[in-house]
């Protein structure tokens, strides 16, 4: 609970961490793009980017021009880099991990995301479908964010 109260998320709000690098091929823009098309204060979600690269000013700068309103904004929190129990405690204390990566073959984030027992969200691709079944997750195409 420690990891949500630090991001103003109560226990009923929904939880979403994305976790890697923040580059054009691991989808930060299909996330964001997501993202815009939610309404994150009446779904009472709250969303956690966990990671840094290439495309972080580019996720920060939507986040403030895309995410319509301070309380959308207030409920987006880029984290930045972060050590790997500290990612393990994220991932424990949320609901869902998104992964829209472009391409990717298995991916760690899921891997990590199913041992705690996270509900991944993640690209049909690569591999992804041999570890996120129906019973434990869903694959979305990232060609269409509206799916995600």
């Amino acid at each position: 609970e420690g990891q949500r109260a630090s991001v103003g998320a109560s226990a009923s709000d929904m939880l979403v961490v994305w976790v890697g690098r923040l580059s054009h091929e691991k989808g930060p823009d299909i996330m964001m793009d997501t993202l815009a098309q939610l309404d994150l204060a009446a779904l009472r979600i709250h969303v956690v980017v966990i990671g840094d690269g290439p495309e972080a000013g580019m996720v920060s700068d939507r986040k403030d021009k895309q995410l319509g309103g301070a309380m959308h904004r207030k409920r987006v929190h880029l984290l930045g880099t972060l050590g790997q129990s500290e990612v393990a405690g994220w991932l424990r204390a949320a609901d869902v991990l998104f992964q829209p990566s472009r391409g990717e073959g298995l991916s760690i984030a899921v891997l990590e995301a199913l041992m705690t027992g996270t509900v991944p969200v993640s690209v049909k691709a690569g591999a992804q479908h041999e570890v996120v079944t129906p019973d434990v997750g869903f694959l979305v195409d990232t060609s269409d964010p509206k799916a995600a």
